[in-house]
């Protein structure tokens, strides 16, 4: 990570546990703070959700919850803090980014709502450069390695409706044997098999 860089994202209990399942006696994300910048302050279940705000993000964290403790000072910026809810996460930072060489390590003390776990994980993808397949809802996608170690996508539509699919890549559909370009659609219980097109 440090030489050619890379995106690392730790999430809640990050570090609590080493291999054997015992318990670390560091703090929260233990060995990985060198990396994220940041360790655990206070960690607890809640009972009602708590809000999560940022320029990047607005949402909820529920469930469970994370307050981060900034140790790079210089370096380390918080992408969003907690609302006002129960006290003691009020104004504290949910959610950090920290350089580490060449890499961005981004911790997150939340146990977001979907909505803003879909922006924080698109805005990751984005600012990393990785294009990836997006479905709508209902359409599920799955990835397996052919025996060249060639990723093969599986589109299925579990609606009734007709689907579009937006594809961020040229791509060869193995059932109808046809390029795609752009965007395709799907019809109710559809399924499509695709490569991406090399030459793309």
């Amino acid at each position: 990570m440090r030489q050619r860089g890379g995106y690392l994202i730790l999430t809640i209990r990050s570090g609590m546990k080493d291999e054997f399942n015992a318990l670390l006696p560091a703090r929260q994300p233990g060995p990985l703070a060198i990396l994220s910048g940041v360790e655990v302050e206070e960690y607890y279940a809640l009972v009602e959700p708590a809000p999560v705000q940022g320029k990047l993000l607005n949402g909820m964290s529920n469930i469970w919850a994370e307050r981060l403790k900034i140790l790079d000072q210089d370096k380390t910026l918080p992408v969003a803090r907690y609302g006002k809810s129960n006290g003691w996460l009020d104004g504290h930072v949910a959610i950090s980014v920290h350089p580490y060489g060449k890499g961005m390590v981004y911790t997150v003390g939340a146990y977001l709502d979907d909505a803003a776990q879909q922006i924080f994980i698109d805005h990751v993808l984005q600012i990393a450069g990785i294009r990836y397949l997006k479905s709508p809802t209902g359409v599920e996608i799955r990835t397996r390695l052919s025996q060249a170690g060639e990723e093969i996508f599986f589109v299925i539509n579990h609606t009734a409706s007709e689907q579009t699919i937006h594809l961020p890549w040229s791509a060869w559909d193995h059932l109808t044997r046809q390029p795609i370009q752009g965007s395709t659609r799907l019809e109710a219980y559809g399924i499509l098999i695709l490569t991406k097109d090399q030459k793309a």
